[in-house]
């Protein structure tokens, strides 16, 4: 009964995040051109409170998955001889993947600064094209818009 309480635990607590998480994305912002909005009865603010409460139960439900199933996950990063090829293919898939993702939004490169920008723009409107959230103003450079009203072209 243990396992399958944590099961349930960890699936509902990662759909809560995930529902959470897009709502904080695409919800706009507090303020300003905001309109009060509500999704599911709640505000932005109250979304990201669950959000961030959520992340307690998915990570001690996610650990105690892990634990009791160590055995699976162990021969997951095991390397049989007879599935070497097909495992170790599997396993560099998945590094590269969260490399991909890691790797792309902190080093600021496309497609994850459009996402990162969509996110900011519908949660706290238009600062601008090209604006990177949280970039220091070297990072994120003059628009096109100012280098051409400062050369005078339109």
């Amino acid at each position: 009964m243990k396992r399958q309480i944590t099961s349930l635990v960890l699936f509902l607590s990662t759909l809560i995040m995930a529902i959470t998480g897009v709502v904080m994305f695409a919800m706009p912002g507090h303020g300003p051109g905001s309109g009060g909005s509500h999704f599911l009865g709640l505000d932005k603010g109250q979304h990201k409170e669950l959000h961030v409460v959520f992340m307690i139960p998915l990570v001690i439900a996610a650990l105690l998955h892990a634990v009791w199933n160590l055995g699976p996950l162990v021969s997951y990063l095991k390397l049989r001889s007879s599935t070497r090829k097909h495992q170790a293919l599997g396993m560099a898939v998945a590094i590269a993947i969260v490399l991909l993702f890691a790797g792309g939004t902190l080093a600021r490169m496309e497609p994850f600064t459009r996402f990162v920008q969509l996110g900011h723009r519908l949660s706290h409107g238009d600062d601008g094209p090209g604006r990177f959230p949280g970039a220091p103003p070297a990072a994120n450079g003059p628009t096109a818009d100012a280098m051409a009203s400062g050369v005078g072209a339109d």
